[in-house]
């Protein structure tokens, strides 16, 4: 049972949340870095190597000819570039790029590239921006949290319903179970930070754990941690751990 919710949940992840991809031509997949030069820009001019807009306009940037569909959007900003804030016509998607916060950002697109406009507008009224590089993402990607979502919670849902008569007259075992499951899925699936002022403590924290006690000068500056991707890495063997754990301790209380 456990190998077939193992294979369930391995399908579900692989072919079901890569299922536009798939149906893609293999030149579409894959990484596509976009020249800077060859954007499509709308109210924005190109300018040694510095995208410049009119406060008055609506200035836009759009992806055309070169992948038809675009599943993640990396952009690099420069350390000289102004923050800007982008939304997606047709969608409710918006996001923000501040060198400051994170060199590089991920935008979730999942749109075809010929119905998308990016918008532009600043905060700062700064009308200056600059990218160092953009690169269209439609790789296959098997997300290890979202696989343990789905088999730990089918692991607990099965212990539930084959050994119901156990559960029955073991309500404090069920208890444990499930509060074992969302608790570990809590744990590892909520945000690193939700608002600008949690980043901030976030960042002076690992500063202070990295023994980096001048953090309370007022004139140092709070940035993004430079090896934050392997910071916040979680290594598939780590999730199998997760997984092994979880089913001893089903196994064993089943054993007693």
């Amino acid at each position: 049972m456990l190998i077939a919710l193992f294979i369930g949940s391995s399908i579900i992840e692989l072919i079901g949340f890569n299922f536009r991809i798939l149906t893609l031509p293999n030149e579409q997949r894959g990484k596509h870095e976009i020249s800077l030069e060859e954007l499509k820009l709308q109210d924005l001019v190109y300018d040694k190597k510095k995208y410049v807009y009119n406060n008055r306009g609506n200035p836009a940037f759009s992806i055309d000819g070169v992948v038809e569909y675009i599943n993640y959007l990396s952009i690099e900003t420069d350390k000289d570039s102004a923050p800007i804030h982008i939304s997606m016509s047709g969608t409710k998607k918006e996001y923000d790029l501040n060198y400051r916060i994170k060199k590089v950002s991920v935008l979730k697109v999942d749109y075809p590239s010929k119905q998308l406009n990016f918008n532009i507008t600043s905060d700062d009224g700064s009308n200056v921006f600059k990218f160092n590089r953009i690169v269209v993402d439609n790789t296959i990607t098997f997300n290890w949290l979202r696989f343990f979502l789905f088999f730990s919670i089918g692991s607990a849902i099965v212990f539930l319903v084959l050994f119901r008569g156990f559960v029955l007259q073991n309500l404090h075992i069920a208890f444990l179970v499930l509060s074992v499951t969302i608790g570990v899925n809590m744990s590892i699936m909520t945000p690193t930070y939700y608002a600008y002022d949690e980043l901030q403590h976030f960042i002076r924290a690992y500063e202070l754990a990295n023994f980096d006690f001048g953090i309370f000068s007022e004139e140092k500056e709070i940035s993004w941690i430079e090896n934050i991707e392997d910071f916040f890495s979680f290594p598939e063997r780590r999730v199998l751990h997760i997984i092994l754990i979880q089913n001893l301790l089903i196994i064993s209380i089943i054993m007693q």
